[in-house]
Protein backbone atom coordinates (compact mmCIF):
# COMPACT_ATOMS: atom_id res chain seq x y z
CA UNK A 1 0.00 0.00 0.00
CA UNK A 2 1.30 3.35 -0.99
CA UNK A 3 -0.16 6.77 1.42
CA UNK A 4 0.99 10.10 0.09
CA UNK A 5 -0.26 13.45 2.38
CA UNK A 6 -0.59 16.11 0.14
CA UNK A 7 -0.57 19.86 2.14
CA UNK A 8 -2.56 22.79 0.46
CA UNK A 9 -3.69 26.40 1.65
CA UNK A 10 -2.62 28.08 5.04
CA UNK A 11 -0.20 31.13 5.89
CA UNK A 12 2.49 28.60 4.38
CA UNK A 13 0.21 28.33 1.08
CA UNK A 14 3.18 28.98 -1.33
CA UNK A 15 5.53 27.02 1.06
CA UNK A 16 3.28 23.82 0.50
CA UNK A 17 2.80 24.49 -3.42
CA UNK A 18 5.89 23.59 -4.04
CA UNK A 19 6.48 20.73 -1.53
CA UNK A 20 6.19 16.74 -2.93
CA UNK A 21 3.55 15.33 -0.65
CA UNK A 22 5.15 13.16 1.79
CA UNK A 23 5.03 9.53 0.61
CA UNK A 24 5.19 5.87 2.19
CA UNK A 25 5.24 2.45 0.66
CA UNK A 26 4.28 -0.29 3.71
CA UNK A 27 6.12 -2.49 1.94
CA UNK A 28 8.98 -0.98 3.01
CA UNK A 29 8.30 -0.38 6.92
CA UNK A 30 8.88 -3.06 9.43
CA UNK A 31 5.48 -5.52 9.83
CA UNK A 32 4.26 -3.43 12.91
CA UNK A 33 4.05 -0.47 11.57
CA UNK A 34 2.56 -1.41 8.57
CA UNK A 35 0.04 -2.81 10.39
CA UNK A 36 -0.39 0.45 12.64
CA UNK A 37 -0.26 2.48 9.49
CA UNK A 38 -3.07 0.18 7.70
CA UNK A 39 -5.73 0.46 11.32
CA UNK A 40 -4.83 4.07 11.21
CA UNK A 41 -5.93 4.42 7.45
CA UNK A 42 -9.34 2.45 8.08
CA UNK A 43 -10.02 4.80 11.22
CA UNK A 44 -9.55 8.00 9.22
CA UNK A 45 -11.54 6.85 6.00
CA UNK A 46 -14.71 5.82 8.21
CA UNK A 47 -14.24 9.29 10.22
CA UNK A 48 -12.42 12.05 8.07
CA UNK A 49 -14.90 14.99 9.30
CA UNK A 50 -15.22 15.53 13.29
CA UNK A 51 -18.98 14.96 13.99
CA UNK A 52 -20.88 18.56 13.82
CA UNK A 53 -17.72 20.40 11.96
CA UNK A 54 -19.48 23.04 9.43
CA UNK A 55 -17.80 22.00 6.36
CA UNK A 56 -17.80 25.71 5.66
CA UNK A 57 -13.53 26.99 4.73
CA UNK A 58 -12.32 28.98 7.02
CA UNK A 59 -9.71 31.70 5.99
CA UNK A 60 -5.79 30.98 6.18
CA UNK A 61 -6.92 27.07 6.87
CA UNK A 62 -4.71 24.29 5.52
CA UNK A 63 -6.30 21.50 3.47
CA UNK A 64 -5.32 18.07 3.74
CA UNK A 65 -5.47 15.19 1.44
CA UNK A 66 -4.89 11.29 2.39
CA UNK A 67 -4.25 9.36 -1.01
CA UNK A 68 -3.99 5.54 -0.25
CA UNK A 69 -3.13 3.18 -2.98
CA UNK A 70 -3.36 -0.47 -2.88
CA UNK A 71 -2.49 -1.92 -5.87
CA UNK A 72 -6.08 -2.24 -6.50
CA UNK A 73 -7.96 0.87 -5.95
CA UNK A 74 -7.34 4.16 -4.75
CA UNK A 75 -9.26 5.91 -1.97
CA UNK A 76 -8.79 9.42 -1.12
CA UNK A 77 -9.79 11.00 2.38
CA UNK A 78 -9.53 14.81 2.90
CA UNK A 79 -10.14 17.57 5.89
CA UNK A 80 -9.19 20.82 7.13
CA UNK A 81 -8.10 22.00 10.00
CA UNK A 82 -11.05 22.67 11.45
CA UNK A 83 -12.85 20.07 10.10
CA UNK A 84 -11.07 16.83 10.68
CA UNK A 85 -11.52 14.26 12.57
CA UNK A 86 -9.62 13.27 15.40
CA UNK A 87 -9.08 9.81 13.56
CA UNK A 88 -7.84 11.85 10.87
CA UNK A 89 -5.81 13.68 13.33
CA UNK A 90 -4.23 10.68 14.11
CA UNK A 91 -3.20 9.51 10.86
CA UNK A 92 -1.96 12.98 9.54
CA UNK A 93 0.56 13.05 12.86
CA UNK A 94 1.76 9.59 11.96
CA UNK A 95 2.52 10.07 8.38
CA UNK A 96 4.02 13.39 9.29
CA UNK A 97 6.44 11.60 11.85
CA UNK A 98 7.19 8.39 9.91
CA UNK A 99 7.75 10.21 6.13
Amino acid sequence: MRVALTVAGGLAATVNAVRPPAALDTTTLPPALDAELVALVRAAAERPVAAGASGRPWPDEQHYQVTVEDGRETQVIAATDSSMSPQFADLLGWIEQHA
